[in-house]
């Protein structure tokens, strides 16, 4: 799919709760650090970020990086 195509420290998309995150830029800031999200790259993360109980601003934040539906983007 689109998302296994970026699945670098240059080009870091998940997906979460079926929409597709470009983390690239938050790998940087991620208060884990990055190679936590990096392990995740090009894969659904949804498990991973719901296991780590995220707070609600966590969640918010999330629509910064927001570039669409998975379904929207496999076409």
């Amino acid at each position: 799919s689109i998302v296994r195509q970026h699945a670098s420290e240059f080009a870091c998309w998940i997906v979460i709760g079926g929409r597709v995150l470009d983390a690239t830029a938050y790998l940087g800031h991620h208060p884990g650090g990055g190679t936590i999200i990096q392990k995740l790259a090009g894969r659904d993360a949804t498990r991973a970020y719901e296991n780590a109980r995220h707070s609600r601003a966590a969640d918010l934040k999330l629509r910064d990086y927001d570039i669409g539906a998975l379904g929207d983007l496999k076409r």
